[in-house]
C-alpha cells in the first residue's frame, strides 16, 4: 500500500496460497461459513499498511455514540421508527464483495490490488466469525458480486438475500444503491464497509462505516484552526471540478459553523510548471505560509510532485502538510517528503492493533499463509466482533445500539444519524469517526 518503509509488497508465494485458496472457495459462488462462537481462553495487532514499525502505544477503542441536540436535528418521528428487531440462535450474515475469483482463475495472471484487498478482508471476517464471537453464532454467506453479470436484477431471486439478518457490501456504487434499495424494502440492515456516497432515497437501514470526505475534511480542519493562525494556512489543489469542490468543506468552522473566516486558497492548473516552485518559495519564505492542506486524494502523480516542490521551495523554513488516508496507499510515495514537511493526515483507522484477537489472528495468519496480514484484513475481523456485540445485545435491528461501548475492538467509531433535508426522519447512519496521524521517526503515530 504505502512505499519506504511501507510500501505494499508484490505477491509473494505465499500471498499467491491465499489468493488461490480463498479464490477456489469462492469460484462456486458462495461459501458458508459457521456458525461459530468466541473461544473461551483467546489469548491479538489502518490505514497503516504492513510492514511499518508501529510501537507507538494506543488505548483500545471502542464504540462511541455522537447524541445530536434536538436543536439541531429534530426528534425521530413514526416514519424512521418502524424497525423492529428479532432475537435468534443463529444470525444469517451476507458479505458482497467483488472478489472476481472466476475472473482471476479463467484469464487473469495476476490478482489485483483490490482482489488482494477483498481477499484479505474475507480472511479476517472467516477468523472472527470462527473465533471472536461471544456467545453468538453467526452463519456466513460470501457472495463474489462480479460472478454473475445480472447481480443487481437478480437481488430478490435470491435465496440467501431474502434469508439475510444482516447485508455487509457492496462496493461498487451502482450495487451499493440496489441493495440499499432492496434492503429498505425487505427491512433489512445495510453494513457499508468501503462506499461513501450518499443514497437518494433516505433508508434509515443503511449504516456507512467509512467517514465521508466531508467527515475527513471537517476534522482537518478543526486541527488546524485549532492549532495555527489561518494567516499561515494555504489550501492547494489541483485545477479539476471534483477537487475544488472539496475546497468549500475546509471553509467552514467546523465548531462555531462560522463561514467568513476563509483560508487561502491555491488552485493549480499545472503541477508541472516550473514556476509554481519559484511562487511556493516566495508564499514560504515571504509572505510566511507554513500549513499546506493538499486534499487531493486520487491523483497520485499530483501528489507527489506537490510535495516535491514543497519540500525544494521550503529552504530551511519549517512546514506543515496536511492531506487524506489515500497518501497511504500511493505506490510511489517517496517518505522522506513525510519526513520532511511534517506531513499530517486524517485516518479512520487506528495506527495499531493491539487487542487479543488481533494477536491472535496476526499469528495464525502467518502460520497459514507466511506472510503479515493487512490492515484489510483486520478491519474485516473488528467488523465482525463489532457486528457479533451489536446483534447479540440488540437482536437483528442493531441500529439501536450503534452508541453502545462493550466491545474490545481495535477499530473506533462514533456513529452519528444522518437526517433526511427537511428534518422529519433518519437519511442513514454514518461512522464520523477521524484522527489526525503523523508520519515522524519512519512511522505514523496518532497526534490527538
Amino acid at each position: 500500500m504505502i512505499s519506504a518503509p511501507n510500501h505494499r509488497r508484490p505477491l509473494s508465494g505465499n500471498r499467491w496460497i491465499l489468493v488461490l485458496s480463498i479464490g477456489l472457495l469462492l469460484f462456486a459462488g458462495c461459501g458458508i461459513f459457521g456458525p461459530a462462537s468466541k473461544k473461551t481462553d483467546s489469548d491479538k495487532d489502518t490505514d497503516v499498511v504492513r510492514g511499518t514499525p508501529t510501537n507507538t502505544s494506543i488505548p483500545v477503542d471502542t464504540i462511541e455514540w455522537n447524541v445530536i441536540p434536538e436543536r439541531e436535528a429534530p426528534p425521530i418521528t413514526e416514519r424512521s421508527e418502524g424497525i423492529t428487531t428479532e432475537f435468534k440462535d443463529v444470525y444469517s450474515v451476507v458479505l458482497l464483495a467483488p472478489f472476481e475469483a472466476r475472473r482471476f482463475q479463467t484469464r487473469e495472471s495476476r490478482a489485483t490490488a483490490r482482489m488482494v484487498r477483498m481477499i484479505e478482508f474475507l480472511a479476517g471476517v472467516q477468523f472472527g466469525v470462527q473465533h471472536c464471537l461471544d456467545n453468538v453464532n453467526i452463519q456466513l454467506t460470501v457472495i463474489d458480486t462480479e460472478e454473475d453479470p445480472e447481480f443487481v436484477n437478480n437481488l430478490n431471486s435470491r435465496q440467501e438475500m431474502q434469508d439475510a439478518d444482516i447485508i455487509i457490501g457492496p462496493y461498487h456504487t451502482d450495487k451499493v444503491e440496489a441493495v440499499a434499495k432492496f434492503a429498505l424494502e425487505n427491512h433489512k440492515i445495510v453494513v457499508s464497509p468501503w462506499n461513501t456516497i450518499k443514497l437518494e432515497e433516505a433508508n434509515p437501514y443503511y449504516i456507512q462505516m467509512r467517514p465521508s470526505l466531508q467527515s475527513h475534511a471537517h476534522r482537518l480542519a478543526r486541527f488546524v484552526r485549532e492549532h495555527y493562525p489561518l494567516s499561515e494556512v494555504m489550501l492547494m489543489t489541483k485545477n479539476d471540478p471534483r477537487d475544488v469542490s472539496a475546497l468549500e468543506y475546509f471553509q467552514v468552522d467546523p465548531v462555531t459553523h462560522d463561514t467568513t473566516s476563509k483560508i487561502r486558497e491555491e488552485i493549480v492548473p499545472d503541477i508541472g510548471n516550473s514556476d509554481l516552485t519559484d511562487s511556493l518559495a516566495v508564499y514560504i519564505q515571504e509572505r510566511n505560509y507554513r500549513r499546506f492542506i493538499v486534499p487531493v486524494w486520487s491523483d497520485e502523480p499530483f501528489v507527489i510532485a506537490a510535495l516535491s516542490k514543497l519540500n525544494f521551495a521550503k529552504g530551511e523554513e519549517e512546514i506543515t502538510v496536511f492531506g487524506l488516508p489515500q497518501w497511504m496507499e500511493m505506490s510511489r510515495m517517496d517518505y522522506e517528503y513525510f519526513e520532511n514537511l511534517h506531513v499530517h493526515l486524517s485516518s479512520a483507522r487506528p495506527v495499531d492493533y493491539r487487542s487479543n484477537d488481533a494477536k491472535d489472528f496476526k499469528a495464525e495468519y502467518i502460520t497459514k499463509y507466511g506472510d503479515l496480514p493487512g490492515t484489510d484484513a483486520f478491519y474485516g475481523m473488528n467488523l465482525i466482533k463489532w457486528l457479533g456485540y451489536l446483534l447479540k445485545t440488540e437482536g437483528t435491528n442493531i441500529t439501536t445500539g450503534l452508541g453502545n461501548d462493550g466491545t474490545d475492538l481495535d477499530e473506533e467509531f462514533e456513529f452519528v444519524a444522518i437526517f433526511s433535508d427537511d428534518g422529519e426522519f433518519i437519511h442513514h447512519y454514518e461512522n464520523q469517526k477521524v484522527d489526525i496521524i503523523r508520519f515522524a521517526d519512519f512511522q505514523f503515530q496518532k497526534v490527538d
